[in-house]
């Protein structure tokens, strides 16, 4: 399914957005001993690690899908098979805006040590859309952990909150949360096609000043390389190398370029911003008003952003936040629209292909972190579509008792199957 699927009648299913990242898969095979071999094009070295990105679901059962596809049902979704896995927990109920209720699969094949796994015979996901409705439940003792999602990510001033009511019986799971950008719509007409312009914008955003403002108070960004707490590999970390002098003199600069370009007095631009979190928005908008930009926040909910973000439609937009943790599985955010539709920045440029294309044939570490660099430098400088800001980092509530959690370093999408969690009440 990940690489697209064509009914009988020739009605066709298109490849998953992320495809490209996964090569030209020829053939994909089961054979004995509970092996699969993958047949690629050309050398693919990194597969594994590209697929263990937990956006890149696995959730389409050969055995209940392939027919009703070749009959024509191309738009068949997990959801019409009954959510089919081989996770610890399997679906049991499901109320719409209230529960998602998953029970232990007592067929499950991971142990610890001798312990088959699962330990819990449940979990139930209560959905509060209000993080600070998540707040009281957790503080009144009706949710023992909170989400893990844009919105309901502590900022300081709730953690603050937390630890003053509970003391010792909450604890905090701190995990790198992804970057803090701004990317440009290539493929629109606008003052931002000047390169000049794009590189003003960069040189003015005060990027610390993001951390309190658009990231709750948790995040680091330049010239740090990560943050102390926690363990990232940082020889792939490079966009806080760039632009580092100090703000007084990168927007003297900034300035002289929009001089330059011919928008001294500036100009409007549109940037689509997710309800759920407008702050980032507000901050960036309160940022290039210094360079009389007129930055238009067209804030949008969930089902407009799923749709948008995908668009070429938006002159400006920020895009989710976490990509791969490796280079080779990020070109689905980077890489040119047309095969990428969910890239942050949205342009067509055929460099980006023939980067990617020797990342993937790179045999050694230091050829890649060369590769790396050279893509992130062409990408974050030379051309400016995408500018970081800063590295979120992503706080998440649990009570004391709550032993066994799978801590990600990087992206709270991981780890999720809480297959080794158990309570410890005593």
């Amino acid at each position: 399914m990940f690489f697209g699927a064509e009914a009988d009648d020739g009605s066709v299913r298109a490849p998953a957005y992320f495809a490209r990242e996964l090569g030209e898969a020829l053939s994909v095979e089961l054979l004995p001993f509970d092996r699969v071999r993958v047949t690629f094009a050309e050398r693919n070295p990194h597969f594994l690690d590209i697929l263990a990105n937990p956006r890149f679901t696995i959730s389409h059962p050969r055995h209940l899908m392939e027919e009703r596809i070749r009959a024509g049902e191309v738009s068949l979704t997990p959801s019409d098979v009954g959510l089919v896995g081989l996770g610890p927990f399997a679906l049991a109920r499901y109320r719409r805006g209230s529960l998602i209720r998953l029970e232990r699969n007592d067929e499950y094949w991971e142990r610890e040590g001798r312990n088959r796994l699962p330990y819990l015979d449940r979990i139930d996901y209560v959905v509060m859309p209000d993080p600070f409705a998540m707040d009281a439940a957790f503080r009144s003792g009706r949710i023992d952990g909170g989400a893990r999602g844009q919105a309901h990510y502590l900022s300081q001033e709730r953690r603050e909150i937390y630890e003053a009511e509970l003391g010792a019986s909450v604890r905090f799971l701190e995990m790198e949360g992804g970057n803090f950008r701004l990317a440009f719509n290539m493929l629109k007409d606008g003052p931002w096609q000047d390169l000049r312009v794009r590189r003003a914008i960069a040189l003015w955003i005060d990027k610390r000043a993001a951390i309190p403002a658009a990231l709750g108070g948790s995040g680091w960004t330049t010239p740090d390389l990560g943050p102390s707490n926690i363990p990232v590999p940082r020889f792939f970390v490079n966009w806080p190398r760039f632009d580092r002098e100090p703000l007084t003199e990168r927007r003297e600069r900034a300035l002289e370029l929009m001089a330059e370009a011919g928008y001294a007095d500036g100009f409007s631009m549109g940037h689509l911003v997710r309800g759920i979190n407008t702050a980032p928005g507000e901050f960036l908008k309160d940022q290039l008003a210094g360079l009389n930009i007129d930055l238009y926040l067209q804030i949008v909910d969930e089902g407009e952003w799923n749709r948008a973000r995908v668009s070429a439609d938006y002159d400006s937009q920020q895009g989710r936040l976490t990509p791969s943790p490796i280079p080779e599985g990020t070109e689905s955010v980077y890489g040119r629209y047309s095969s990428n539709p969910d890239a942050y920045a949205k342009h067509e440029d055929p460099q980006l292909d023939r980067l990617y294309d020797r990342l993937r044939l790179a045999t050694s570490q230091d050829g890649r972190i060369q590769i790396w660099r050279e893509l992130e430098r062409y990408l974050f400088v030379e051309q400016t579509y995408i500018v970081p800001i800063a590295e979120s980092i992503n706080v998440v509530p649990y009570r004391s008792w709550v032993r066994g959690l799978a801590v990600p370093s990087e992206d709270a999408h991981t780890f999720n199957d809480h297959a080794t969690v158990w309570l410890d009440r005593r």
